[in-house]
This record gives C-alpha cells, sequence and structure tokens, in this order.
C-alpha cells in the first residue's frame, strides 16, 4: 500500500495475528541495528502451547523494502495491546497488521502529524495511546480513537514545556505520568491529565539530584521506584524521599559498577537488578544495590559474555537471562543464574548473525544484519 501520514477512521483495522502462525507473533524489541534492503525478518512461534524447557522450531518472515518498510533501520519496536506491530525507523513509523504496513511519517501541510522521521522509542499508555520520541523533535502522542498526533517540545519562552528536544527514552509510570529522558537536559515527567512538566536535573550543589543529565536508559522496578541509566553511571529515583541514589564504577570496590555508561536496567522476579553498560559488561545487584556477579568478555572463556557492549537484557525463564551483545562476537548470550555461567546462543549455524531474544509469552524478536536469514524447513 501507499506510505500515509494517516488513516481512515471508518477502516477500523484489526491485527491478524489472533489465528494460525501469526497467533503467537514474534515481539521485536530494542533493534538498533543496520538493516541491508532486506530489511526486517520477525521470528514467528508456532500456533501452540510451548513448555520453557521445549525450543521449538524457528518460522520466519519477512518484511522488506518492497513491502512497504520505508528503509531498512529500525531502532525500536512495539507490539501493543491491540495486536499491532509498530516499528521506529529513521524514516518514519510503521504499523503492522500481519497483512499490510502503513507508515505515518512527517509532512509540511499535515496538521495533526509527526513532528520527524527518526523514532527513537515507544511506549504504550493504559488509555492505549502510543507515546513517541523522536530524534531533536521531542515527543509525540498518537491518539488512537482519532488516529491524530499530539507534539510535545521544548519552548525557551514556556517553562512547562519540555526541557530539551533530544529526547532518547520513554517511559510509562504507574500513575500514567510519561517520563522522558534526554541526551542534554535530565528527565521531564509529563502528566498528561493535566500537561503539566516536571523537570530533574543535576545539579552540582546537590548531591541528591539527578548524577547527570545525559539519559540512556529509564526502568521501572517492581516498589515504584524507578532506574535511570546515564553516561556517568545508574540512579535509583524514591518517590518517597524524592532523591536520587547514585551507583559509579569505582576501581578499588570490587562490588561497584563494572562501567558507567549504562545502557538498560532490568529487575528480574527475584528482585534482582541486571544492569548492561556499554563499557564494562553486565551486572548483577542486589536489592540493596550491591554489585554480587559481574560477566565480562574474556576471549579465553568460551562461557564469558560474547562482548563488554550490552544492548539489551530480557528476563525470559526464571532460570535464565537473556542479554544481546553487540557483533563480532556472539549475538546473544544466555546467563544461567545457578551456576552463574553464559553461553551463546543462535539457533544454527545457518542464522548467522541472528539477534532472537525469546520472551515468555510473546516469544521471539529477531532481525539480521545486513543479510536475508532463510526461511525455516
Amino acid at each position: 500500500m501507499e506510505p500515509s501520514g494517516k488513516n481512515s477512521p471508518d477502516r477500523q483495522p484489526q491485527p491478524s495475528f489472533a489465528a494460525g502462525p501469526f497467533a503467537r507473533i514474534a515481539q521485536c524489541i530494542s533493534i538498533r541495528l543496520r538493516l541491508s534492503a532486506d530489511g526486517i525478518a520477525s521470528l514467528v512461534e508456532q500456533a501452540r502451547q510451548i513448555d520453557h524447557d521445549y525450543s521449538p522450531p524457528l518460522i520466519l518472515e519477512h518484511l522488506t523494502t518492497s513491502d512497504g518498510l520505508p528503509q531498512g533501520t529500525v531502532f525500536v519496536t512495539l507490539q501493543d495491546s491491540q495486536g499491532f506491530v509498530w516499528l521506529g525507523t529513521e524514516d518514519g513509523l510503521v504499523r503492522y497488521d500481519g497483512h499490510e504496513l502503513l507508515r505515518y511519517a512527517y509532512s509540511r501541510s499535515a496538521r495533526g502529524g509527526l513532528p520527524g522521521n527518526y523514532i527513537q522509542a515507544i511506549v504504550e499508555d493504559a488509555r492505549h495511546d502510543l507515546w513517541i520520541a523522536i530524534k531533536d523533535e521531542g515527543v509525540a502522542r498518537w491518539n488512537r480513537a482519532t488516529d491524530s498526533f499530539t507534539v510535545y517540545r521544548h519552548d525557551a519562552a514556556n517553562p512547562n514545556s519540555l526541557a530539551s528536544n533530544a529526547v532518547h527514552d520513554l517511559l510509562v509510570d504507574g500513575a500514567g505520568r510519561i517520563w522522558i529522558g534526554t541526551t542534554d537536559a535530565g528527565i521531564d515527567i509529563l502528566d498528561p491529565a493535566s500537561t503539566r512538566i516536571e523537570h530533574l536535573r543535576h545539579d552540582p550543589n546537590d548531591p541528591t539530584s539527578l548524577i547527570d543529565d545525559r539519559i540512556l536508559s529509564l526502568a521501572l522496578d517492581r516498589s515504584g521506584g524507578l532506574w535511570i541509566g546515564t553516561d556517568v553511571g545508574l540512579d535509583h529515583w524514591e518517590p518517597g524521599r524524592r532523591a536520587f541514589t547514585h551507583f559509579q564504577h569505582e576501581a578499588v570496590n570490587p562490588a561497584s559498577l563494572s562501567g558507567n555508561q549504562v545502557s538498560r536496567v532490568l529487575e528480574d522476579p527475584s528482585g534482582a537488578v541486571w544492569v548492561g553498560t556499554y563499557d564494562g559488561g553486565l551486572n548483577r545487584m542486589d536489592r540493596d544495590g550491591r554489585v554480587v556477579e559481574v560477566f565480562r568478555h574474556n576471549p579465553q572463556e568460551p562461557t564469558s559474555l560474547g562482548n563488554d557492549d550490552v544492548r539489551a537484557i530480557l528476563a525470559d525463564h526464571p532460570r535464565q537471562r537473556n542479554g544481546r551483545t553487540k557483533p563480532p562476537s556472539h549475538a546473544l548470550n544466555a546467563a544461567n543464574r545457578p551456576t552463574a555461567t553464559l553461553s551463546p546462543w543462535l539457533p544454527s549455524a545457518r542464522y548467522s548473525s541472528v539477534v532472537c531474544r525469546l520472551a515468555a509469552v510473546r516469544r521471539s524478536s529477531c532481525t539480521t544484519r545486513g543479510r536475508r536469514i532463510p526461511r525455516a524447513a
């Protein structure tokens, strides 16, 4: 179909994932890859109940530029509450219903459209609206009822506007507020009901303020606190105290973080916090914030982390942890907590350069690095 920035409200499309091989469609998450014209390959689980200890054969479907993908760089994906898969690319936002791709893109003449095309993050709120971070263009809210966008930007004359348009990550908390992480102006907290925006910034005169204004990642924990990955360390926001606790690498402290550039944070079912870094591998912290395990790459040790540049962490089975690392080392590592070992995970040799992360319910994500993945036999 032709690319379009709007969809007719009368159409009311429904995703076709409810039956057939798309019953448990792969949810592609956190894909930050350069792809060729072959585009993105989405991994679909066979439509049946799968035991945690059983690995099903891989069934691959391909979405390419010839199918309507605007280009082959996909930074983020989300499967929403209605079953649609949303793809954030360098050239617009794409919605996939199992048959067709619908593109939302910036247009100078369109009203209620996207303010830009470079999509950094996508989250869904309790109203089933989407919030989209656009590189250097602020935040856009996609209103599901009207199929239109409301844009939030920085306005130097308005203190209730965003602190910066350089938005990198988004998060929806339990109260429905939108946490907006920027790369140069800290965190904004937007209340959609009142449109009030609170700013959290680094203050060198306040040791309980944000450790740094360069935000790389945001993650909630079960207590309602917030973990913030920055360029110089990890912060934990405690709502009751309205203060940040800082965690950084200390050369003389083996219980400190192994690196300061925090790319991803995840709390697992046991309450342990897994911290991925761009410069120091993977850390496991206890509930008190003490690092109890560090996983680093060791070329002499085959069960070590494939690379110290960790780009994503996903809790799969309660006994396993998966972390995606940057090539050319192993694309995926499965961390076994009881044995404190990691093993490289790839489906088979013929899926060279595949990056897959298994999810517990909507099972997997998969994409290629510059080549088409052959269909499973």
